[in-house]
C-alpha cells in the first residue's frame, strides 16, 4: 500500500484524542506537526503514538499496526518500523539516544524501576525499611533487628526505623559509631590536638577542635523519602502535597508533622501564620524548593493581640533540620514574636555521653527578623543565621552541651526590652539583653560570626557560662554595646574552676562600657585562655582567673583609677602589645 496519512493518538491513561494529518513523508523526511488538543490537558499527558494510514491497491485505506510511541514524562520513544500491512514484516527498534532520566532524577530510592526504557537498579533500603513501590517506606511489622543483630552496643542507634537507645559505656570509654572505645586524651602541647568529648581538658590542651571534629550534618530535603510540598500561592487544601503539582495552600494544611519527613514551601512565596508550628517527632526537614534564582521561602506571624503567640516554630523532637527558609515576626499588628525557632529536644546540661551528640537540632543558612532564637536542645548547631531586628535577645540556648553559633550575622536586637507597645521607637540608651547567650551549658563553641551591638543599647554583644566543659570563643568580630551610664561589655563570661574557655582570634570594637569582663575566678586554669586578640577603641579589660598573651591593644582606655588597661585577679599576663 501507499503511505497517505498519519494518525496522532494523544492519551492520558484515562482518555486519548486523535488527530489525523492527510501528510504523507518521503523516506528520512522531517515534517513538523502543531496540534491543539480539545479533549486533553497537555500537561497531563503520558503517551503520544503515531500510527501510519495506508491507501490498499483496492483503494481502500487501511491504518497499520504500526507505531511510533512517544512516553512523555520519561522522554524516550519505542519505534516499531516498516510495518506495511501488504508486505505485513517488522523490525522493532529503541530510540533512548535523548533521555537523560536517572533513579534520582524520577525520585526512585529503591528497587529495580524503568529508566530510559531500561530496568535498573535504584538502590536497597537499609534496616527497618522496605522498598513499596520506589520509595523506602518503615516496616516495623517485620523487621527483627536488635541492637545486637545490627553490632551496637552503645548510644541511639536507628533500628527497625526507630531510635533505640542500645546501652551506654563503663568509665573510661566512650560511644563512638555506636561501640564502646577507650576514652583518651592527649596531654600535648598542640594546637591541633583533638580532646576527645567527654574527656577533661588537660592543661595547655588545646581542645578547641572537639566542636569541629563532630562533622556537621548536611541535608537536603531530597535526602527523604517522604516530602511534603506547600505553595500559597498555586496550592490546595484538598491536595495530599505529593509533589508540587498536588502542593498544600499553606502550613496549617500540614496537620500533624510526621517523623522522617520533609516539609517545604516554595520559593518566593509567603505563608502568614497565625499560630505555632510545633514539631515533636524526630527527623523533621523545614525548608524551601523550586527555582533557585528565587529568594527562600518566607514564614511570617501576623494577627493582633487576640491571637498572639511567642514562637514560630518549635523544635521539640531530635534530628530537625531547619534550612533556606526566612523566618518572620514582621507582621503582627501587636506585642512581638520573641522567638522564630526554638530548639527543644533531649537536653541535659551534665550528660557526657557523646553519642548523645547525634541528637542534633540544626538551624542552616535561614534569616529571622523580628524574632529571636532559643530553646535547651542537647547538640543545638546553627550556621548561616542572619539575625537582626529582634524585640528581645537575639539567640538565647542554655541548659545542654555541644553547643555551636557559626558564619553568621546578628544585630539590632533587644529593641522592645522595656516595653513591648514602644516597639521600634523605644528609647534604645536602655535596651538591656544580648545579642547572644550561652549557658549555663557545656562544649560550646562561637565561630566566625559577626556580633554588633553598637547601636541597640549597652549590657552585652556576647555573655556566656562554662559549666560541666569547655566553651570557645574564636575568628569572631565583635562590635560593643554602647557606652552608657547603664553599664554593660563587648563580652561577659563567668566559668567554674573546674571549667575551660579559650578566646582567640577575635576582634573587639569600641566605644564601649567595657572592652571584655570575666568573671574573677579562685585559680588559673586549666585552659582558661585569652590569647591572639585585638580591642580596638574600646574601655579597658578585665580578665579575672585568665592566661591573657598575645594580644594586641590599639586606643585602649585605662581603668580612671589604677591606669591599668588589663586588670583582674589571679591573672597571668605575658606579650601584651599595647
Amino acid at each position: 500500500g501507499n503511505f497517505s496519512a498519519l494518525k496522532f493518538v494523544f492519551s492520558d491513561d484515562s482518555e486519548s484524542e486523535s488527530i489525523v494529518y492527510n501528510q504523507s513523508l518521503l523516506e528520512n523526511e522531517k515534517l513538523t506537526f502543531s496540534f491543539i488538543l480539545s479533549k486533553l490537558n497537555v500537561s497531563n499527558l503520558v503517551t503520544v503514538e503515531v500510527i501510519p494510514i495506508f491507501i490498499l491497491s483496492s483503494g481502500k485505506t487501511s491504518t497499520g499496526d504500526v507505531k511510533d510511541t512517544y512516553y512523555v514524562k520519561e522522554g524516550y520513544s519505542v519505534r516499531i518500523t516498516t510495518g506495511n500491512p501488504e508486505t505485513n514484516t517488522t523490525t522493532n527498534t529503541t530510540n533512548t539516544s535523548t533521555c537523560t532520566d536517572t533513579c534520582s532524577s524520577l525520585g526512585y530510592t529503591c528497587g529495580t524501576q524503568t529508566v530510559c526504557g531500561s530496568s535498573v537498579n535504584c538502590g536497597s533500603c537499609s534496616s527497618g525499611y522496605i522498598c513499596s513501590g520506589s520509595s523506602c517506606i518503615s516496616n516495623t511489622t517485620t523487621c527483627t533487628d536488635t541492637c545486637s543483630s545490627l553490632g551496637y552496643t552503645c548510644g541511639t542507634q536507628t533500628v527497625c526505623g526507630s531510635s533505640v537507645s542500645c546501652g551506654t559505656c563503663g568509665s573510661g570509654y566512650v560511644c563512638s559509631s555506636g561501640n564502646c572505645v577507650a576514652s583518651t586524651c592527649s596531654d600535648a602541647i598542640d594546637f591541633d590536638n583533638v580532646c576527645t568529648p567527654g574527656c577533661t581538658p588537660q592543661e595547655d590542651v588545646d581542645c578547641a577542635a572537639t566542636m569541629a571534629e563532630i562533622d556537621f550534618p548536611m541535608k537536603t530535603y531530597t535526602d527523604y523519602a517522604n516530602i511534603v510540598y506547600i505553595d500559597p500561592d498555586t496550592g490546595s487544601s484538598s491536595n495530599d502535597g505529593s509533589s508540587p503539582s498536588k502542593a498544600l495552600s499553606a502550613w496549617s494544611d500540614v496537620g500533624g508533622f510526621n517523623a522522617n519527613t520533609a516539609y517545604v514551601q516554595k520559593r518566593g512565596t509567603i505563608d502568614y501564620r497565625t499560630s505555632r508550628l510545633t514539631i515533636s517527632v524526630d527527623n523533621v526537614y523545614i525548608g524551601s524548593y523550586g527555582d533557585a534564582s528565587l529568594p527562600p521561602a518566607t514564614i511570617m506571624a501576623t494577627g493582633d493581640g487576640s491571637n498572639y503567640f511567642t514562637t514560630i516554630i518549635a523544635m521539640y523532637g531530635n534530628y530537625g533540620y531547619i534550612r533556606d527558609i526566612t523566618i518572620s515576626g514582621k507582621e503582627m499588628d501587636s506585642g512581638y514574636i520573641s522567638q522564630s525557632v526554638r530548639m527543644g529536644g533531649y537536653h541535659s546540661s551534665t550528660d557526657d555521653d557523646p553519642a548523645n551528640v547525634n541528637k542534633w537540632n540544626t538551624v542552616y543558612n535561614i534569616s529571622s527578623i523580628n524574632a529571636g532564637i532559643g530553646g535547651w536542645g542537647y547538640g543545638s548547631r546553627i550556621r548561616y543565621l542572619t539575625l537582626h531586628d529582634v524585640p528581645q535577645d537575639g539567640v538565647f540556648l542554655q541548659y545542654a552541651k555541644y553547643l555551636e553559633v557559626g558564619y553568621s550575622n546578628i544585630y539590632r536586637t533587644n529593641l522592645g526590652w522595656f516595653n513591648p507597645d514602644c516597639y521600634p521607637t523605644c528609647d534604645m540608651s536602655y535596651a538591656y539583653g544580648d545579642l547572644i547567650q550561652i549557658g549555663p551549658a557545656g562544649n560550646w563553641w562561637i565561630h566566625d560570626t559577626i556580633l554588633d551591638k553598637s547601636d541597640t543599647g549597652n549590657k552585652f554583644a556576647f555573655i556566656g557560662e562554662v559549666n560541666n566543659g569547655l566553651g570557645i570563643f574564636e575568628n569572631n568580630i565583635i562590635y560593643g554595646p554602647l557606652d552608657t551610664a547603664e553599664g554593660g561589655a563587648a563580652m561577659y563570661l563567668t566559668a567554674g574552676i573546674n571549667n575551660s574557655f579559650i578566646i582567640r582570634n577575635n576582634i573587639f570594637y569600641g566605644p564601649d562600657p567595657m572592652g571584655l569582663y570575666i568573671k574573677p575566678n579562685s585559680v588559673v586554669g586549666p585552659n582558661k585562655e585569652v590569647y591572639n586578640n585585638t580591642f580596638i577603641n574600646t574601655n579597658y579589660l578585665y580578665c579575672g582567673g585568665c592566661n591573657f598573651y598575645n594580644n594586641t591593644l590599639v586606643n585602649v582606655t585605662p581603668k580612671s583609677s589604677t591606669g591599668q588597661y588589663v586588670t583582674g585577679t589571679n591573672t597571668e599576663y605575658d606579650n601584651i602589645i599595647i
